[in-house]
Order: C-alpha cells, then structure tokens, then sequence
C-alpha cells in the first residue's frame, strides 16, 4: 500500500512541475521536501510532506 501511494505522490509531484511559479514560497519548501526525500526513496516522508501540501493548498 505505501508503494502504491508513494507511486501516486511522484506522479502528482510531476504534475505539480508546471503551477510551482504560482505556489507560494512555503508550497515552493514542501515540493522541494519531496523531491528530496523521492530522490532518497524515503516513501513515509515523501508521503507526509505531500499530505502537508495538499492540506495547504485547500
């Protein structure tokens, strides 16, 4: 199941790739946090930062 939404996180990461001009600084942070921790493959923080973004941007 964690693979299955790690999997998810990367393809809404790339999606997010065009709107990261519009994101504010502190979004700009936690996509960053991301990739890092995909480069890393660490899947629970990848997960929770992306978590953090989504509650964020809503």
């Amino acid at each position: 199941m964690l693979a299955q939404k790690f999997d998810l996180a990367v393809v809404n990461l790339i999606k997010l790739k065009p709107l990261i001009e519009e994101l504010g600084q502190y979004d700009k942070l936690l996509v960053n946090k991301v990739r890092i921790a995909v480069c890393q493959k660490y899947k629970t923080e990848a997960l929770k930062q992306i978590s953090l973004l989504q509650k964020n941007r809503s």
